[in-house]
């Protein structure tokens, strides 16, 4: 309902919320901000591979789309299982649902940097055969030089991975 402030301040487009009883006020715009960040120097990615992919133990993980890719520091090949990096710090998050193999009760899997496991990024689920366990895992990591990073099955037998998510971001 339109309604006239007599408090001097010019405004004469209010509204009452009847339901609640609220007098929301419209008031003149206020002065400009300041200037919004640069999104030309954000470096951030998310890959993933929906469908099931077949990996033996030890191989890579594919990452079969490039949902986002900004800036310059961060490149993959779609289809690729690596990702490179620039020099910097990375926040890194990662997902993957692999389904248990038969004969097998674990699955693993973890996130490699130039080639070495990140133990701390391995992540396992002690299941029953056929059942697909998802999990999740996180890391920040500082390369000194340009370098890359991949998901690799630590599974013992060829595990099918599906749902895989590769989140990054670089923060420095």
């Amino acid at each position: 309902m339109p309604f006239s402030c007599n408090c001097g301040c010019g405004v004469n487009q209010n509204y009452v919320n009847r339901r609640r009883n609220i007098l929301i006020v419209n008031g003149p715009p206020g002065p400009p901000g300041p200037p919004g960040v640069n999104t030309s120097s954000i470096n951030n990615a998310y890959f993933s591979t929906y469908g099931p992919v077949t990996v033996s133990t030890l191989g890579d993980i594919p990452l079969t789309s490039n949902n986002v890719l900004n800036g310059n520091a961060i490149t993959h090949t779609t289809g690729s299982a690596i990702v490179n990096l620039l020099s910097g710090t990375y926040s890194i998050n990662f997902s993957a649902c692999p389904t248990v193999p038969a004969g097998q009760t674990l699955v693993s899997y973890a996130l490699y940097v130039n080639g070495i496991i990140l133990p701390e990024t391995s992540v396992l689920s002690n299941s029953v055969a056929g059942d697909i366990e998802c999990m999740a895992g996180s890391s920040i990591i500082t390369l000194n030089g340009s370098g890359n990073i991949k998901l690799v099955n630590l599974t013992n037998a060829d595990t099918d991975f599906r749902r895989v998510m590769l989140v990054i971001l670089k923060i420095r």
